[in-house]
């Protein structure tokens, strides 16, 4: 009985093919139950076979920014915002230059690296010589620095904080005094010229005719009431004589 090579073929590809699909079968299911050794491994004629050959590694992943360390799927990078705001890329780093000093004129505002810094939201710090507050912690751009207000508010500025002086409520005495009275006023209300440290009084009066006392017994008392005086400095309400009497100085009443 002759067989044409035909059918020969026929059979030969039909035999392959439930071949194929047997090994594959078996391969995944011994894949599912963690088989070992797999069919393929049993039967190594088989590895020619695309079905019992190893499948291709994965690609790398693509680095959408080879100047920076590490893998970053999407842009933007930090070497582009770098160059973009005037800096220098140093591989992890970005160096920006020294600012120019400040000029008078206006024509060249916005165009200094600091001013860009300024009128834009970036999230990048800028660098320390932009700082217009060099004894204040972090960096600042522009307004009143913190340390020279404590300085015009009579304090001490010391690294982050201001120290303030105690209250001194007598600023005419001296020292400093938290609570009154003052030595000051006191003086004052009882008729005295204070002097920043001590109270003059004014010179107490011993003439009769201004010391506040009836010395004749004729219920008036001192000048010009008693009609014996013809002075407040006379010194005798008799109207007998007298003259003027001698005062005494100053009283000084030290603080």
């Amino acid at each position: 009985m002759k067989i044409s090579t035909g059918s020969t073929l026929l059979r030969i590809f039909a035999i392959f093919s439930l071949l194929t699909i047997t090994v594959g079968i078996v391969s995944a299911s011994e894949v599912g139950q963690n088989a070992s050794p797999t069919f393929c491994e049993r039967f190594p004629a088989l590895s020619r076979f695309p079905v019992c050959q190893p499948p291709p590694p994965p690609p790398p992943p693509t680095d959408a920014c080879p100047n920076v360390p590490g893998n970053q799927t999407s842009r933007p990078c930090a070497d582009d915002r770098c160059k973009e705001q005037g800096g220098i890329w140093h591989g992890d780093s970005c160096e920006f230059p020294t600012p120019p000093p400040p000029s008078d004129n206006n024509s060249g505002r916005g165009h200094d690296l600091c001013q860009r810094y300024i009128e834009s939201a970036s999230r990048i710090a800028p660098p320390e010589s932009c700082d217009i507050c060099p004894n204040v912690s972090g960096v600042q751009l522009q307004g009143d620095c913190v340390d020279k207000i404590c300085a015009d508010d009579g304090g001490t500025w010391s690294e982050n904080s201001c120290v303030m002086p105690p209250l001194d409520i007598c600023p005419n005495v001296p020292g400093d005094q938290a609570e009154g009275p003052c030595a000051d006023e006191q003086c004052s209300e009882q008729g005295g010229t204070w002097n920043d440290t001590s109270c003059v009084m004014p010179p107490v009066s011993s003439a009769q005719c201004s010391d506040g006392l009836d010395n004749d017994a004729d219920g008036k008392i001192d000048f010009p009431a008693d009609g014996g005086c013809s002075s407040a400095s006379d010194d005798s309400e008799t109207g007998s004589g007298g003259g003027a009497a001698g005062g005494s100085g100053g009283r000084v009443i030290a603080n």
